[in-house]
């Protein structure tokens, strides 16, 4: 059962690869002792190999141990034959094998299967989305800048802003997660401590605040990549829970070695303990990311092969290389320790996404558990125009289909049920050991299994959509993680006080 006396403790682009298993063709690992482990190689080092059991459970072989590997069709025959089983206008069909050939490092591959499900869908979001392509307004655009440019962004440095918003950072502000903007030497201003006349009494427990400084994105940080050298002389490090592979300088590896351990601390928590040692791989800039990865300029990042791949930088308006890791390390750490193929992409974008808002205080201490002020707003303003997305079309919508707002919707229910309630949070927990976790039948592909649970446990989906919509209205991005939390479990109380009354 996953480990939660609350879900998610004190306490995030990419996207989850799901593999098209048909015509499944496996590797079978001979043991020493006599037995046979029957799968998918997804990895392989000098000293252990990770393969994925037909049940989506991935399991660590030590070389020791191995008496020999028979592996099964190479991948390019495998390919070839996956794609000539293909019919002709089989979009669904191509952007699968595409996800299947991405999964194994085989980006080529994938981009070739993209290609052809836009050529028979040109809307197909999935496949756009895969490629780097960003849409506005029904249009799909393949350039990061037009994009930009589309909405009447501007570019200030290396990032692209309003005009409003370049106004302001040339005035020498700054903007805060919350969307509150103060001038840039006030953040190094230490608050005043009370002399002991004003000093406010002690509150009790339940009713203290926290008051660590809120993050502002160090642009500077992800700008500078002194110290790297080139990719074919980049080095491993062990952080302890992490082999992270960079050719970046020591102080940013610094950096990057303190946030996946931070992670890895919050990750535990939730799934329980990786299998193996969390394969990472950070190139020094965007423009190295690219070249090596065959990717997009859209892209800031992915989980696949076993390994999280992404770049040192500033991705976006509002993201970084932080926000890339925490995303894409929640996707690799729930395959390590679970198993993510037995998760819809509801759930499992909507567990990244919650660790993807993440921020370290001036202590050092990593903060999770924040409202995302992005995903509220888009949920928000939906909503208010009539326009949200219901709980039913969230639960059954395929990863072929599933673009940037269903992102949020599925960040504001995990947070919900996993974080910001109490009696809802028994559903996550159920759902969890019972369809989706390392123990879970994954029975997952439609909602009947989270519908099933949620009933038995006396909530209809109606009723978990009526007070979704109810409650995600009274989340403020101001507020810190125990803040909106108390606010929500005083919500939970009184949305049954009022339903009991009806």
């Amino acid at each position: 059962m996953i480990k939660a006396v609350l879900l998610f403790p004190t306490i995030l682009v990419g996207f989850l690869v799901v593999v098209y298993y048909a015509a499944y063709c496996e590797d079978a690992v001979k043991i020493l002792d006599g037995g046979t482990v029957r799968g998918d190689i997804i990895d392989e080092t000098d000293e252990y190999i990770l393969i994925r059991r037909k049940s989506g459970d991935i399991q660590q072989l030590s070389k020791e141990r191995i008496e020999r590997i028979e592996r099964g069709p190479s991948f390019n025959e495998e390919f070839e034959q996956r794609w000539k089983s293909l019919g002709e206008k089989d979009a669904d069909g191509f952007f699968e094998l595409g996800l299947w050939a991405e999964d194994r490092g085989r980006r080529k591959e994938a981009e070739k299967c993209y290609v052809r499900v836009i050529e028979l869908n040109p809307d197909h979001e999935g496949a756009r989305e895969r490629l780097g392509h960003k849409k506005y307004k029904d249009k799909w655009y393949t350039n990061e800048d037009d994009y930009y440019k589309a909405m009447g962004y501007v570019k200030f440095g290396d990032i692209w802003v309003m005009p409003e918003e370049k106004e302001k950072y040339e005035a020498g502000f700054v903007k805060l997660p919350d969307g509150t903007w103060i001038k840039r030497e006030e953040l190094t201003k230490k608050p005043e401590t009370p002399s002991s006349e004003t000093r406010p009494k002690p509150s009790s427990p339940q009713g203290k605040k926290e008051s660590w400084q809120r993050q502002v994105r160090d642009d500077a940080f992800f700008k500078d990549s002194s110290g790297s050298v080139a990719w074919n002389q980049r080095k491993t490090v062990d952080t302890g829970h992490y082999l992270l592979e960079t050719n970046l300088g020591e102080k940013q590896v610094k950096f990057y070695t303190r946030l996946l351990e931070k992670l890895y601390v919050e990750y535990s928590k939730m799934f329980g303990e990786a299998k193996a040692k969390c394969r990472v791989m950070i190139y020094s800039s965007h423009q190295e990311f690219m070249q090596y990865e065959g990717r997009g300029g859209g892209v800031g990042g992915y989980y696949g092969g076993g390994r999280v791949v992404c770049y040192h930088g500033l991705f976006g308006a509002t993201g970084s290389t932080q926000t890339v890791l925490a995303h894409e390390c929640t996707h690799q750490f729930h395959d390590m320790a679970a198993g993510i193929r037995k998760a819809p992409i509801w759930f499992t974008e909507g567990l990244a996404t919650f660790f993807e808002c993440s921020e370290f205080d001036e202590t050092g201490k990593l903060h999770i558990g924040i409202v995302n002020a992005d995903r509220l707003k888009t949920v928000q303003e939906e909503i208010k125009a009539g326009r949200g997305i219901s709980l039913e079309e969230l639960l059954t919508t395929p990863q072929a289909r599933f673009g940037g707002r269903h992102y949020a919707y599925a960040w504001s229910f995990i947070y919900m049920i996993g974080y910001g309630t109490k009696n809802l949070r028994k559903i996550f927990e159920e759902y969890w050991s019972k369809a989706v976790g390392g123990g879970g039948s994954g029975d997952n592909m439609r909602s009947d299994q989270f519908r099933r649970i949620a009933e038995s446990l006396g909530y209809t989906l109606d009723e978990l959509q009526s007070f979704w919509q109810e409650w995600v209205m009274t989340l403020n991005p101001k507020d810190y993680p125990t803040e909106a939390r108390e606010k929500s479990l005083k919500f939970e109380a009184d949305w049954k006080w009022r339903c009991k009354k009806k």
